[in-house]
């Protein structure tokens, strides 16, 4: 029947390390012989050539195996590996650092399938050869590297093996600390001649299970609870693993037997033997408690974070999630003095020596001057956290989580601070597909809170205080409620696709306070229209007219751009291209340019302009020719008798009896520019052929002009 160990056990080898076993553990069954230890010889030909390394084939290497897989349970034996390299398989730097305990694996790439690189658990000894060197002496320094090498592993100093040199060319190798069978030795010699190849001697095999004494017992290492060791594949990390084959390792479904690992790179792992950041654990799920109190933080098995809080204590608070922000605290003599450190001349000695300090010992620093109060508050414009979505991409370079990733995101941002506190706003902001993230709403410190473009509300909206759009509101549908007590103020457009009832039970009174826009929205609309049982009583179209069905009545003066007709009939002229003034300002018929006492100006009381003008013959009979005229309006410089055009119109008649020629400003000038005499100005109107071909007289010209006033400005 089975044989179980009655206490716990702690037992060492070089490949599993220190091994824990509970009580309970079932020894191995073992032979009835006690194992025997073998005894082997590696001999070294006389006269070695110059080829031992070779830069195209396999390069020699020998495999001493020390212990058998079988008492090992990893699948592999416990093996010495002694590898020949030459230094120009190496950069400068690795032939300098080069080693005995495993150098050879800095080989240049180039060069690495050369070499031995097969066994995961064998201590490799390496050593640096002189691939032109021959001759006997070079075949006894290969005898003495090989000793030495061997007496230099940790199978050796452990004790399973020891090695004498024989001879010249012989070293020997004997088994004592590791007796039972054995696998051959492997002495692999490249390309090298069969006369000049390295040769194994058996002297004594060995018999038995491993080191097996009769009536000992053997524990399995996949028995054992818990394993820490050396990384077999790199010599560097240290691992926590549990036997594979230990009680409850098969019933909790786990597939790795790594319980702690602390990589070589200073990278912690937690139930993963490769962790892939400075602490990479993995677990389904994770929880961390203050003690005495169901209270915490969940990572659960979706991978999302929870809060979570069960103490009727902190009913008023209930689960948190804190986002805590300040400038850090300013290492200064002041500072650091307070904290027991010093004394320092002044703050840039305190940097100094803050600066030289271990990065665990600034932070500690750093802790104790925060925690009696040396903090810097955060500033105006300093967020105070975020929570931020980022969605993640292909891109491996020129990727900005902060910028182009940045989908969505809610941040506080300080508003204002003093040293009696801080205000912040609470700022939300989305990204189209392209640029970071932008406002859209923003909850003011101050109660003046902004939201940046459409809003539709399905159910109902209350403002019990002021409401302010910056920009449009658009209602698709109904705006209902009684607005007695309630005002809508500082709207700069409503926008309604149907109609805006305001008030609904008759005799209403309806206030707009300020400036009132009726603005055309369209090509065929944007009239207003004031009507009385459907009937249109006033008009104001969305050209600037103003149609009233009834009286327009004022009790104080009205003001604008009112028009006058003016009679400039003259009497006998002759064509000329000269100026030719009208009689604008009511004289006779004859006062025009060929009377010597010239009173024909008009004063303009209002700036003005003319708007059309029109001259025909009178005469019966008379027409004005197929003739070009130009009309012309004119204001006279002040204390001179000279008078400056202002703007001129072009016009033609056909020939035709009575025919009237039109000039029309408002189509635009010919010359000049249309503008307003100024008030106070003496105002002239003229007329000239400047071809007189087709007319040499006129009898009586009528003339009448069509002008504009501005009695509002």
């Amino acid at each position: 029947m089975p044989i179980y160990s009655t206490t716990t056990l702690i037992t060492t080898d070089v490949i599993n390390g220190i091994q824990l076993y509970p009580s309970g553990t079932a020894y191995l069954p073992t032979s009835s012989n006690a194992a025997t230890a073998a005894e082997f010889e590696i001999i070294i030909p006389p006269t070695l050539n110059g080829n031992l390394i070779s830069n195209t084939e396999p390069n020699p290497y020998i495999i001493i195996p020390v212990i058998s897989s079988s008492a090992l349970n990893t699948g592999e034996d416990a093996q010495v590996i002694i590898r020949f390299f030459t230094s120009s398989h190496f950069s400068d730097f690795d032939q300098q650092r080069f080693t005995p305990s495993g150098g050879g694996f800095n080989v240049l790439s180039v060069s690495s399938s050369l070499y031995y690189t097969g066994s995961i658990y064998g201590n490799y000894r390496d050593t640096l050869v002189d691939p032109s060197t021959s001759g006997s002496a070079f075949s006894i320094s290969i005898r003495n590297r090989i000793h030495d090498l061997i007496t230099g592993s940790s199978l050796y100093r452990n004790g399973f093996i020891s090695a004498s040199k024989q001879g010249d060319y012989t070293s020997s190798i004997h088994f004592e600390g590791s007796r039972g069978v054995l696998n051959p030795i492997i002495a692999y010699t490249g390309s090298l001649s069969s006369s000049e190849s390295f040769s194994v001697n058996v002297k004594v095999e060995g018999t038995g299970s491993h080191n097996f004494t009769p009536n000992s017992r053997i524990l399995s290492p996949s028995s054992s609870s818990l394993q820490i060791k050396f990384d077999p594949e790199d010599g560097k990390s240290i691992s926590f693993n549990t036997g594979t084959s230990s009680l409850g390792y098969s019933e909790s479904g786990r597939t790795n037997d790594t319980i702690l690992y602390f990589s070589g790179s200073g990278k912690v792992g937690l139930n993963t033997n490769d962790p892939q950041s400075d602490f990479d654990i993995l677990v389904n799920e994770a929880q961390f408690q203050k003690p005495g109190t169901r209270k915490g933080l969940k990572i659960n098995q979706d991978g999302n974070i929870e809060s979570f809080d069960k103490d009727p204590a902190t009913a008023s608070t209930g689960s948190e999630f804190l986002l805590r922000f300040s400038r850090g605290t300013a290492i200064t003599k002041a500072s650091t003095e307070a904290i027991g450190l010093g004394p320092f001349a002044d703050d840039t000695e305190a940097q100094s020596f803050f600066n030289s300090r271990k990065p665990a010992e600034q932070n500690s620093i750093l802790e104790k001057i925060e925690r009696i109060g040396f903090i810097d508050p955060p500033q105006v414009g300093d967020t105070l956290g975020s929570i931020r979505w980022v969605a993640e991409s292909g891109s491996i370079s020129g990727y900005d989580d902060r910028s182009t990733g940045e989908t969505a995101v809610i941040k506080a941002v300080v508003s204002d601070g003093a040293p009696d506190g801080i205000s912040a706003d609470m700022i939300f902001s989305v990204a189209g597909k392209t640029g970071a993230a932008e406002q859209k709403l923003l909850l003011d410190a101050n109660n003046t809170h902004q939201l940046t473009g459409s809003l539709n509300i399905n159910g109902g909206l209350t403002a019990t205080s002021t409401a302010n759009f910056n920009g449009t509101a658009n209602f698709d549908s109904n705006i209902v409620g009684n607005l007695v007590t309630t005002n809508i103020q500082s709207v700069n457009s409503i926008t309604g696709y149907g109609s805006l009832i305001m008030g609904n039970n008759g005799n209403e009174v309806h206030q707009l306070t300020g400036d009132v826009y009726i603005k055309r929205v369209a090509s065929d609309g944007g009239d207003l229209l004031f009507q009385t049982s459907g009937d249109t009583k006033l008009k104001i179209s969305h050209d600037g007219n103003i149609t009233a069905s009834g009286d327009i009545s004022a009790s104080g003066y009205v003001y604008g751009r009112q028009l006058e007709q003016n009679d400039m009939s003259v009497s006998t002229i002759t064509p000329t291209d000269s100026y030719i003034y009208f009689p604008l300002g009511g004289q006779t018929k004859d006062e025009n340019a060929t009377v010597t006492n010239q009173n024909i100006q008009k004063l303009a009381v209002v700036p003005g302009k003319p708007r059309k003008a029109i001259i025909r013959a009178v005469t019966p009979g008379d027409g004005l020719g197929n003739t070009s005229f130009t009309c012309s309006y004119h204001t006279a410089n002040p204390g001179t008798s000279s008078v400056s055009l202002i703007a001129a119109k072009y016009s033609i008649s056909t020939g035709t009896n009575h025919e009237a020629v039109t000039f029309d400003f408002t189509n635009g000038v010919d010359e000049g520019s249309w503008d307003d005499v100024p008030a106070g100005a003496r105002v002239y109107m003229s007329i000239k052929v400047p071809n007189t071909a087709f007319l040499s007289e006129i009898s009586v010209l009528g003339a009448t002009s069509l002008w504009e006033w501005d009695y509002g400005a």
